[in-house]
Parts: structure tokens; sequence; C-alpha cells
């Protein structure tokens, strides 16, 4: 049922949202591919349109979008295109976003351009001492633990989930908070002596920094990884002993609450905050040689989980040493952002392009023509008009063939 009801929300444009994601490309692979004729516009509108439709009064559909002040370009236009038509569907939106200073631009953004659509804005505040109180709970089990414990938990973390987690263990860890008698008894002179932070990436260091020197040493390539990683990319790219070996320091960091394992080799970041933490240990010189290692071990995993390899390739060549293979670095991010402006992702692939062409320049001491073409266009398509002419015009100083120069000034024309 849910499948017919989705390749009928697709009709005719089935072909369009093949390109939407690697799950839609598997879910239409019956439906042929076709060169890209339409414009961008009909691609965000086809995908929009195609939400709407798959909700219906016998199925709403429920779609959830997390950490939106990370949209891009092509997403936030496609939301946009919901306005004025939500009310009158059976699709609700629900989306959660940071709320800091660092990300007050981007959700501003979002709902100038949203504005008719938003429906109610829900701040979620921090825990009252209750709720902290049966966070601290749960965390602790069943046993008796004392009512002033909770509140200075309280007190520490401001109501934030994250920090109540982290000061409990932290806690735990130095032995001011032990288990006696089904009950759990506090030394309370030691924990008033200590200095814990009320920064929770310098809380999540001081547990990190507990570690064995191997387990932290692992656990910072898999933070240039991502959220998400496998063993055999890990071992890989780390240079580790064996898969047995890696293994127990994983279930280190697991036993320490910082990774959580997901089975079948597969491990996650039980937050984003980790990942910033071990992050800030290494230099960026450190962080360069790690991503080159990671994209090197990616080029040799070709069974590779990732739903996206030629974006997840590129981006840590990318932010990996561009001088040890500076051929595969231009390679991946210029392919990857052929790939980008296939599904109309200009920003992407501008992103792309851009580190292609300082590669090429920098270190190839030469610029593709296909390149600077790619390049202009994403500039045409993202409104960057004068670096457009800019990159057409360097392609002419390249281009030998009569034909590609009058195409080329076509281009530029059109733009003018």
């Amino acid at each position: 049922m849910i499948q017919k009801q989705t390749r009928e929300a697709a009709g005719e444009f089935a072909h369009l949202l093949r390109r939407l994601s690697p799950e839609t490309m598997k879910f239409f692979s019956a439906v042929a591919d076709r060169t890209l004729l339409e414009s961008q516009d009909i691609f965000y509108s086809t995908v929009a349109d195609f939400f709407l439709k798959l909700g219906s009064s016998q199925r709403p559909l429920f779609l959830v979008i997390d950490d939106i002040q990370w949209l891009d370009e092509g997403s936030r236009k496609v939301l946009a295109r919901f306005s004025g038509a939500i009310e009158r569907s059976n699709l609700l939106i629900l989306c959660s976003a940071r709320s800091d200073r660092d990300n007050a631009d981007a959700l501003a953004r979002f709902a100038t351009d949203l504005a008719s659509s938003l429906g109610a804005r829900l701040p979620i505040r921090s825990l009252s001492e209750t709720e902290t109180a049966q966070v601290v709970s749960q965390q602790l089990g069943e046993w008796v633990i004392d009512a002033n414990f909770s509140q200075q938990i309280y007190r520490k973390s401001n109501g934030s989930p994250l920090a109540i987690g982290v000061y409990v263990r932290a806690m735990l860890d130095s032995g001011f908070l032990r288990p006696h008698w089904r009950r759990w008894q506090v030394d309370w002179t030691g924990i008033e002596q200590l200095n814990l932070p009320t920064d929770v990436v310098q809380l999540i260091l001081r547990r990190i920094g507990l570690l064995s020197d191997s387990c932290k040493s692992i656990l910072r390539t898999a933070a240039m990884i991502g959220t998400h990683f496998s063993i055999p990319l890990l071992a890989r790219a780390s240079d580790a002993a064996s898969a047995e070996a890696l293994q127990s320091r994983l279930e280190e960091a697991v036993l320490a609450n910082l990774l959580e394992a997901e089975g079948r080799g597969q491990f996650s970041f039980v937050h984003d905050r980790v990942l910033e933490a071990l992050a800030s240990e290494l230099t960026e010189t450190e962080q360069r040689r790690i991503h080159q290692n990671i994209a090197e071990a990616l080029e040799q995993d070709q069974a590779s989980d990732d739903a996206n390899p030629i974006f997840t390739l590129a981006r840590h060549y990318g932010l990996g040493e561009w001088s040890k293979d500076p051929a595969r670095l231009v390679r991946a991010n210029t392919l990857a952002g052929l790939k980008s402006l296939e599904t109309f992702a200009n920003e992407e692939a501008y992103a792309f392009f851009d580190t292609a062409l300082k590669a090429s320049e920098e270190q190839l001491k030469k610029v593709d023509l296909q390149l600077l073409n790619s390049m202009a266009i994403s500039c045409v398509n993202t409104g960057r008009v004068t670096e457009a002419i800019s990159y057409f015009e360097k392609a002419l100083l390249v281009c030998d063939a009569p034909l590609a120069r009058a195409q080329i000034r076509t281009r530029i024309t059109r733009i003018h």
C-alpha cells in the first residue's frame, strides 16, 4: 500500500525524484533515468509536491527535519514551496535546531523563508529541578540517592540533559559517588573540592582524559570520520593492528559513555559535542593528516556502507593534505560537484568546484576546461554573476576548439 502510494505521488516526475537521495534512487530503480533538461525550480517544486501528495486523509505524513540550522540552500527552497499548501494537506513537518548565538542567523533566515507556513515555535526550556532529579534517578537506577545531590547537579548543569549526564559520570569517575547497600553514597567534602567546569565540552574533555592513550588516539580518528563509523574503515584509516584490538579500544569508549555500539561493527558518538571535544585536541596539521588517511581508506573500501561515498570522499580529500595526491583530490571534488549539479545542490557544487580549482591552481599548476565551465555554471545557479563571467573568461583562455569557444561566449552573452 505504501509503495503504491509513493509511486502515485511521484507520478510522471519519478525520474527527477530518483536523484533526491540514494534511497529514492533504489526505490525508483525501474524508472528510466533521463538527462535533466528541467530547471532547478521544477526540481524543487517536484520534491515539495511529492511530499504533499504522500500525505493523505488515510495516511497523514509526519516529516521530521533535525538541525535545520545546517540546511543547504536547495532544502530551504524545497521547504519554501510548502508555503500556503501545508494547511490544505495532511503533512506535518517538525523541525529542530540549536538556538545558540552561532546559529541565530541561520534560524532567522529559515523563519523568514517559511514565515507563512510556520504553525508554532516551541522553545525547549531547560529541565526543572524535579525533572533533573528524575533524569539523575534514571541514570543511577532504583537505588536511593540524597535529594541534595540532585539539587547540586541541577545547579551545575542549568537543566541541560547532556550536562546532567556528564556531571553524574564525572562524579562516578572521581569516586565521590559510589554504591553502598542499595543506596548511593555521596562524599560531600570531595564533591565540594571537585573543580568541574561549567562548559559541557570541557567536561567531556575531562572524561576523554581518563581513557587510555590508545583509545584516545582511535577516537580522534573516528571523530574525523563523523558521527557514525565502521570498524573496517576506522582500522584502515588508523593503521590499527587488528579489528579485535580496535574493538577492545572502542568498548572502553562505550563504557565511558562516549560511543554507542550499533551492531555489525558499527558505532556512533553519543552527541556531536563529543566530536567537537575530540577535534579540539588536534592541530590543523594533525586533522589534515587524518582526513587524508580516511580518504585513502575510503578508496580502498569497495563495500562501503556510506550512502553518499562520492561526496564523503571529496570532503575528506578536501580537508586532507593537498600536496600528497592533488590529482585524486581534484578528481574527487570535480565528480562530487558534477553530481551536486545534477540534483540542483548548487551551493554544494560551488564548494566542491572551488576546492578542485584551488587545488588545481596551487598543486597542479593548471586548470581543466570542464572544471572552469562547471564552476561558472554553479556560479550562475547561485547568483554569483560576476564570478561566473570571470570563470567563463578563464575558460576562453584555455579553450582552442572554435565550437566550444562559441558556446562559452553564448553563455556569457546570456548572463549579460
